[in-house]
């Protein structure tokens, strides 16, 4: 099955790559921030970061444990630990795709993700550089663009934000890609599914119900963030049976929500509202 995800998530990168005529794409940022731009290839630098580790890793990116003092009170007071903090955010250089109509097609970012960690990218466009404006909503997951970017503006930049409510392991970055087309209008299609989710109350007064269907039996991993990327419930991976099935995700306090539906490679993810 495992191997079976990985082939899927693959064709889905492969018909992509098909599709569309350019792509912005970084998977190196080891040459470090100062860069705002406006450049033609993000290349391996960026614009700013806070609390992310550019060096770990070759070719990722990753939260920057900072150091904890055990107490005096511990007999090995001397020894000093490490923990990753909450969150880091990384914002890219800015990019010019030097066309005069950018038809923004697709959003894709590979990632690796442990228990209780999460990654968001955030985008944004612009016809001047100087004033790129605001960022999009977090996207949990790759997702199309269309309607989410201006098509006259041809400066892009994104800002990824990683997580982790676990200050022992840390999400890892591994690329991210804008997809657009040089001319006409750029679409994203996929002719493979294999599983979908709705939420069956949204919006919601009580506890938030979802239908989740799978094509084939596979472990399947729940999570809940806020809008702003923050963990807010975890159900740990548990074997499903394909066809539908509903599941009860608890109450939540009014306010909006992504559940985060994580089938091995692939991964699904629902919005939610809960309201008073």
């Amino acid at each position: 099955m495992a191997g079976f995800m990985k082939l899927f998530a693959s064709l889905i990168v492969l018909l992509s790559s098909l599709l569309f005529a350019q792509v912005a794409i970084q998977t190196e940022w080891s040459g470090g921030p100062g860069v705002s731009g406006p450049v033609f290839d993000f290349e391996d630098e960026f614009m700013s970061s806070t609390m992310i580790d550019i060096y770990a890793i070759p070719g990722q990116i990753l939260l920057f444990p900072v150091a904890m003092h055990n107490s005096k009170t511990n007999p090995n007071y001397n020894l000093t630990s490490f923990v990753y903090p909450d969150s880091g955010i990384l914002e890219s250089s800015i990019l010019d795709t030097q066309l005069s109509l950018t038809p923004w097609a697709y959003l894709y970012f590979s990632e690796v993700l442990p228990r209780f960690t999460s990654i968001g990218i955030q985008i944004r466009a612009s016809d001047d550089y100087n004033e790129m404006g605001p960022w999009s909503e977090i996207f949990m997951q790759p997702g199309s663009l269309n309607g989410v970017l201006d098509e006259s503006a041809n400066y892009v930049q994104y800002r990824a934000v990683l997580y982790t409510a676990n200050s022992d392991t840390t999400p890892h970055l591994k690329d991210v890609q804008i997809l657009y087309s040089s001319g006409g209008t750029a679409e994203f299609h996929s002719s493979f599914s294999q599983a979908y989710s709705r939420i069956i109350t949204n919006p919601s007064t009580g506890p938030v119900e979802a239908e989740l269907n799978l094509l084939f039996p596979v472990p399947v991993e729940i999570i809940v963030f806020d809008l702003s990327g923050r963990l807010v419930k975890a159900f740990g991976e548990t074997n499903y049976e394909s066809g539908s099935q509903t599941l009860m995700l608890g109450v939540f306090s009014p306010g909006v929500y992504i559940v985060h539906f994580r089938l091995g490679e692939l991964s699904l993810s629902n919005r939610f509202v809960v309201v008073d």
